[in-house]
């Protein structure tokens, strides 16, 4: 009997759009990139940016939540990055899936995907080039790269 895929997508908007400044003028791109890449797949997403990046979009909840995506919110230095991996950590559906999706090219997310790695839980990362740390990149089971009209100028 064959397994289904179920992809677990986590977008790290940030880094996907080369910076906060960045999310109000990327971030549909962003969300296009990621829905050319799942596909029809069973997925479930969950995305993260910082307060002031929301307050310069107000789009951004219409865009991305209504494809069913989930937002968690972060706040202060590397906020968007913590709330991510604490979702890495400790979300349910994410043991039950057979692939993470990572959109974020940060370091800080080399841990997290070494011990799904652990569990069996494939890993594809997806980055802006030139934007992909050597940690992330040697964990990865995969690596995409972003199209480059999503990244910063």
């Amino acid at each position: 009997m064959n397994q289904i895929e179920r992809n677990f997508i986590i977008v790290d908007l940030e880094n996907a759009c080369g910076g906060s400044h960045l999310v109000s003028t990327s971030h549909i791109a962003v969300h296009q990139a990621v829905n050319r890449m799942v596909g029809l797949s069973p997925h479930f997403l969950i995305y993260s940016t910082g307060p002031k990046a929301i307050e310069d979009c107000p789009d951004i909840w219409f865009v991305w939540k209504g494809s069913g995506a989930r937002f968690v919110p972060g706040r202060g230095l590397n906020g968007a990055d913590n709330a991510l991996i604490e979702v890495i950590r400790n979300e349910p559906a994410l043991s039950r899936s057979t692939r993470l999706i990572l959109v974020s090219g940060d370091h800080a997310f080399a841990s997290p995907v070494a011990e799904l790695k652990a569990k069996g839980i494939r890993t594809t990362v997806v980055a802006r080039r030139g934007s992909l740390s050597n940690e992330l990149r040697k964990q990865a089971d995969q690596v995409c790269w972003l199209p480059e009209f999503v990244s910063a100028p």
